[in-house]
């Protein structure tokens, strides 16, 4: 395995769960002065999976979801430090290769990579879940007369029993003959144990491993009694049956989920149609619209790349339309090396074809960014015509289409047409996000989102950086940890500093990652040693506002992932 795919690797692990260490990383491998760095890091990365007995982990919450009376519920998340994330990828790709560690065929989440040269520790997660809607869709179609049995664990990774996990873990391991691998995975698996809290930790990409060896007599169970009607996505579980077996087949997925000690929420449990299912279920991924936006960001990178002195006439006529496209950023990747090598390589493949791009005019661009719009806008109000699910997996399937085009129409509407596209969205806590994120863009103000940490502000940051950074109004709860984390993305998209006064009442840790983001300096005396804080913080040491801010803007080479900050919002992996 190459070095740079597997720090790509652990490089898109940070940049979509915490862009404070994915900064940090980018900083340890920025190569542009030493070609040899990377492959050097990955290097010592290696041996520290074989000799460190203490790992560096950072807890932090994100939005988890907003109550109905709009009060936050958050998530404690843990992630890795740079060298802790180096090591999970080199580990993780280890035990890709062992048939020990094979993802079952009744399970459609968290599958390895299909090529080496895959940018991800886990193939997209989306493509699992379309792939596991596309089959049910096929089960049901050639039996409409059955349904579809939908059950979900309550709590899933927290209730996880450790030493039962541990033995099942060191089961498959005993299969793997390779003593290195053995050595380094058992070193992962502690360093993962020893995270403070209940079961597995929500965060690091071995987790998801670790949830597939947790449920593995249940997906045998399952799958022995059901065959290829039974399919698992994380903890949704789904048995295709005859409608008139529907009630039996629930208690025997509760009974399995039982055996092995875990619990059915029962209040996500749901029976769909053939009917239904065919009719509602979401697969965006096959749809007209999203290629058209997604070619669109992609060729208007390029066209930058081919035609750099446009940027200042695209731009003016991107803004008089309205549009909130990221423009610099595209323009700051269209210069950067390896995504000009990358593209190039496309054009060779047959994917991109740079000659005709260069032919465009500016106002083509226009015209096709205009035609994607009106399509998400037409899509939009059509789904918003018609009555509006009160619960179940068509409530569920509905919030997912809505989000799917608000998060693209945001980029895309004029900010003047916000106000309008918040009093259009539909009541209830699952778009409260959305109308938070509204008014923050509508006002300037960002002491709400601020207590929204995770993708709502990055959106917000990655929508009003293309204007240049926001006013920086004082702040309000700085000693709360969800709006110290969301101040840290700020300080890096902004460049945004804080008084002593501000920074006076914060939780210690926070105070120094924020210090870190913001100056890239911290009280070194207020770090505990060989911790992550104290990882990162000698990482972004010496970096400046400018280097933190092309850091967040580009990417680190071509097999690192180029995904917009809102295409994310509203996507969790739900996992109690």
């Amino acid at each position: 395995m190459k070095p740079d795919i597997l720090a790509a690797r652990a490089l898109n692990a940070a940049r979509i769960a915490h862009l404070p260490t994915y900064v940090a990383m980018r900083a340890m491998l920025d190569s542009r002065t030493d070609r040899e760095r990377v492959s050097w890091i990955m290097n010592v990365a290696a041996g520290k999976a074989s000799t460190r007995t203490e790992w560096r982990y950072y807890d932090f919450p994100i939005l988890k979801e907003l109550e109905k009376e709009g009060t936050a519920v958050y998530r404690d998340y843990t992630l890795g430090s740079p060298t802790t994330l180096l090591a999970e990828a080199h580990v993780l790709h280890l035990l890709s290769h062992s048939q020990a560690f094979a993802v079952p065929e009744c399970v459609y989440s968290y599958h390895w990579p299909q090529q080496e040269r895959s940018s991800r520790n886990y193939q997209y997660f989306f493509d699992g879940y379309t792939a596991r809607n596309q089959k049910i869709a096929k089960l049901l179609s050639t039996n409409p007369d059955h349904v579809a049995v939908i059950s979900d664990i309550r709590h899933f990774y927290p209730s996880v029993a450790w030493d039962v996990l541990q033995a099942k873990f060191e089961r498959r391991l005993d299969r793997v003959e390779d003593r290195s691998t053995k050595s380094k995975a058992i070193r992962v698996l502690e360093g993962v144990r020893a995270i403070p809290g209940r079961g597995i930790p929500i965060g690091p990409d071995f987790a998801h491993l670790l949830g597939h060896v947790a449920l593995e007599d249940v997906d045998t169970s399952l799958f022995s009694e059901f065959g290829e009607r039974y399919l698992r996505y994380v903890d949704d579980l789904i048995v295709v049956c005859p409608a008139a077996e529907a009630k039996g087949v629930a208690t025997t997925i509760a009974s399995a989920v039982t055996e092995s000690e875990f619990e059915v929420h029962e209040g996500k449990n749901d029976v769909v149609p053939a009917a239904a299912w065919l009719s509602d279920c979401p697969s965006m991924k096959d749809t007209d619209d999203e290629p058209a936006f997604n070619a669109l960001i992609r060729d208007l990178t390029v066209y930058l790349m081919l035609k750099p002195k446009s940027f200042d006439s695209i731009r003016q006529i991107f803004e008089a339309e309205g549009f909130s496209i990221p423009l610099e950023r595209l323009r700051t990747q269209s210069k950067y090396g390896p995504f000009r090598r990358f593209i190039h390589y496309r054009h060779l493949s047959g994917i991109v074809d740079i000659a005709k791009l260069y032919f465009w005019k500016d106002s083509d661009f226009l015209s096709r960014a205009i035609r994607v719009r009106n399509d998400l806008s037409d899509s939009l109000k059509g789904l918003l015509a018609v009555p509006v699910p009160a619960n179940g997996m068509s409530r569920r399937w509905f919030v997912q289409k809505c989000r799917y085009h608000l998060n693209r129409l945001l980029y895309l509407l004029p900010q003047s047409s916000y106000g309008q596209i918040r009093s259009s969205i539909p009541d209830g806590s699952e778009f409260d996000e959305y109308r938070i994120l509204l008014d923050a863009l509508i006002s300037g103000n960002v002491n709400a989102i601020a207590r929204l940490p995770g993708r709502a502000v990055g959106f917000f940051c990655e929508l009003t950086s293309e204007h240049g950074a926001p006013d920086k109004h004082p702040w309000e709860g700085m000693n709360e940890r969800a709006v110290a984390e969301s101040a840290c993305a700020m300080a890096l998209y902004f460049g945004w500093q804080f008084s002593a006064d501000e920074l006076s009442s914060m939780y210690e840790g926070s105070r120094t990652l924020l210090q870190a983001c913001s100056t890239g300096v911290a009280d070194r005396d207020q770090i505990r040693p060989h911790s992550y804080l104290d990882e990162v913080e000698l990482l972004l040491r010496g970096t400046s506002t400018e280097d933190r801010h092309r850091y967040v803007q580009t990417r680190s080479d071509e097999d690192e992932l180029i995904g917009l900050e809102g295409l994310w919002l509203g996507e969790r992996n739900d996992f109690s």
